[in-house]
C-alpha cells in the first residue's frame, strides 16, 4: 500500500512538471536582455522614423517594468523593422510570464513622438537598469 502511494505521488509530480508553464531561468533572462541591448546598440538610425515615446515608462514607480518592455515590443512590431529585436523582446516578456495585452490594458498614448534612435536609447537604458536591479 505504501509503495503504491509513493508511485502515485511520483507520477503526479512528473505529470505536473511536464504540463506546468516554464519560466526562464535568471541567467536566460540576463542573456536575452544582453542580446536586446546588443541589437539596440547595433541598429543604425539613418532614416528619420518617428515612433511613440515611452520615456514616461522609464521613470518613477513604473520604471522599466513590464509596461515598458511590452510597449516597446508593440511599437517595434508595428514598424515592421528590427525583427530580431522584436523577437527577443517577445521572448523576454513571455519568459517572465508577462501577458502584454493585460499589462498594456487601459494605457493611453502620450501623443509624443521620438525618433527611433531615441526609443532605442531608452531600451538600452532600461536593459542596464533592469540588469542592475536583478543582480543586486
Amino acid at each position: 500500500m505504501g509503495m503504491l502511494l509513493l508511485v502515485s505521488a511520483m507520477a503526479l509530480l512528473i505529470n505536473l512538471a511536464v504540463v506546468s508553464p516554464r519560466h526562464l531561468h535568471t541567467l536566460d533572462v540576463h542573456r536575452i536582455l544582453n542580446h536586446i541591448f546588443d541589437l539596440a546598440e547595433k541598429e543604425t538610425c539613418t532614416q528619420e522614423l518617428f515612433v511613440e515615446s515611452v520615456k514616461h515608462l522609464t521613470e518613477g514607480s513604473e520604471q522599466c517594468g513590464d509596461k515598458f518592455f511590452c510597449k516597446v515590443h508593440d511599437i517595434l512590431h508595428h514598424t515592421g523593422k528590427m525583427a530580431a529585436l522584436v523577437g527577443n523582446l517577445k521572448k523576454y516578456n513571455k519568459g517572465r510570464n508577462v501577458t502584454c495585452e493585460k499589462a498594456l490594458q487601459g494605457m493611453i498614448s502620450t501623443g509624443y513622438q521620438v525618433e527611433l534612435c531615441g526609443l532605442l536609447e531608452d531600451v538600452k537604458s532600461c536593459v542596464r537598469s533592469t540588469n542592475m536591479k536583478s543582480s543586486s
